[in-house]
Order: C-alpha cells, then structure tokens, then sequence
C-alpha cells in the first residue's frame, strides 16, 4: 500500500506538470495572436485616430469567433476604451464581465509599467468565477521602433470544451477554483498532505475511491490566487486493497482448512487409537475379574 500511495503521488505530480504545460502552450498562443495585432501599423493607426476603416475591415462579428476570443479591448495611452468587443456572452453578464475586466487592469504607475515592456503580459485570470487566459500588449508599428500610443487586450475562456479535453488526454477531472472558495479555504485550513510542487504546493485530499489535489497558480498580476483541482480516481489503491482482502480471506481459508485436517489427523492417528487400546484394557479386565470370581 505504501508503494501504490508513492506511485500514485507521482501520477498526480505528472499530471499538474503535463496540465499546466498545456495552458502554457494556450498562453503562447494567444500571446502570438495578441503580438500579431500590437505590433501592426494598422492598429497603431487606429489608436491614433487615423485608421477609420480599422473597425469595419478588421473587427467583424466572426473575428473573435475565428481567434477563439471572448474580449478584445482597444486602450489610449490615458487607459481609456476605443474599441472593446466580446463575444459568447451573454448581454445581461457582458457588463458585469466589462467592469471585472476593468477592475482588475492596471492603473497609475502600474499602468505606465505595463506600457513599458516590450513582450505581452500574459497568464490567467478569474472573472466572474470562470477562468480565462489574458494577453496585455502596448501598441507600436510593425519595426517596433514607434513609442508605443496604447495597449490591446485579448481574453480566451478556459470553457468545458477544453476542459474536457484535458480530462479525456489526462483521464482526470480538472476544475479551477478561486482562492476564496469554501472547499479551497477547508483544504488550506486543514492538516492535509503536503508536498512541493516545482514554486508551489500541492495539497492532497484521500478518500477511499478518489484523491483531490489542488495548487495554487498565480494569476497575471500575482496579486489573488487560483486553483487548479485535479480529482483522479484509485485504481492502485483499490486493487491494493483488493489484494489485502482476498489474501487475508486466502490466508484465513487455508488456516481453517489447516486446522481441520490437523485435527482430523489427531482424532484418527492418535485419539482413536489411544480410545482403542483403553477400551481393550477395560474389557480384559473385566474378563479376568469374571474368572477370578468363578
């Protein structure tokens, strides 16, 4: 049991790793989407009010649907909107989604920061519960050369569709839960097993039939936590114990079985025996006493 819990524990360990590897590589892709837009003469024109054409030409009903993109948000360098456009939301949460995005953008000297550097700001991010990957970008020309006039955002949802890819390469359930989530916030208060996990720790919860893990992933900013759960079922453990009982019932047979042929083997080469020659005792002198007495 002490080797299928290692093992299995190696097996979680692999699968956060190859996990987390994938929404890495869904990162540099929206990265390289992100990059091809900041770093393009039109959306610089754009920005600066000389590409009137941009909207019609370039940000139709389908492009997001075709960059696989939930948001797209065109910024001036004073951090205010030109262009933002969503798409698979709802009109009732399309508001709320605005103001959380927005919330939670730089501004002041962060926003000046954000400006400076000359790669994509990407990572994860948590709003309205559902977790998305986002990609922040300044704006320059196409040689780079240009001081940057704004900043483009892309946001990419982390739907079921790609968790059930995850889970069907993986064969695990992955979820992604908020620092402030109940079972979150039990997990951390709780004396459960801990063990490193490359810059984090990876908490796991056993039950009989299924082992919770869960490790912190920073968002973008690194200033508020996400989750990511893996729960995996126990098949090493199960057929360990499997194992345990059958041996133990095995060993318990074999014992009973043992036992009565043991004492099957007294009772016939020795009981028997021992009553068989005392009652021959008994019955010669019983004779010789008759003869005595006649």
């Amino acid at each position: 049991m002490s080797y299928a819990e290692k093992a299995e524990e190696s097996l979680v360990n692999q699968d956060f790793y190859r996990a987390l590897s994938i929404i890495q590589r869904e990162e540099s892709s929206l990265e390289s989407t992100v990059m091809d837009w900041a770093y393009w003469d039109d959306t610089f024109n754009f920005l600066n009010g000389t590409n009137s054409e941009y909207v019609d030409i370039n940000l139709q009903d389908n492009t997001l649907t075709s960059l696989n993109l939930i948001y797209m948000g065109f910024f001036n360098l004073e951090g205010n909107a030109i262009f933002t456009k969503t798409s698979g939301i709802d009109a009732l949460k399309d508001s709320s989604f605005k103001d959380e995005l927005f919330r939670g953008l730089p501004t002041g000297e962060n926003y000046k920061q954000l400006l400076s550097p000359s790669t994509p700001i990407t990572g994860l991010w948590m709003i309205s519960g559902q977790p998305i990957i986002i990609s922040i970008s300044s704006v320059t020309t196409s040689n780079m050369d240009t001081p940057t006039n704004g900043y483009i955002v892309f946001c990419r949802l982390i739907d079921q569709k790609f968790l059930d890819y995850l889970e069907d390469l993986l064969k695990v359930s992955i979820k992604f839960y908020p620092g402030q989530n109940p079972e979150i916030l039990e997990i951390l208060q709780q004396n459960y097993q801990s063990v490193p996990l490359d810059k984090t720790i990876l908490y796991i919860k056993k039950t009989s039939d299924l082992i919770k893990s869960y490790a912190q992933v920073n968002n973008i900013y690194y200033n508020s936590k996400i989750y990511l759960v893996l729960e995996t079922s126990r098949p090493m453990y199960r057929d360990g114990l499997a194992i345990i009982n059958y041996t133990s019932s095995a060993f318990i047979a074999s014992f009973l079985i043992i036992a009565a042929l043991c004492l099957l083997g007294l009772e016939f080469l020795v009981i028997r025996r021992i009553e068989k020659y005392s009652g021959s005792d008994v019955k010669t002198k019983i004779i010789l006493k008759i003869m005595y007495q006649i």
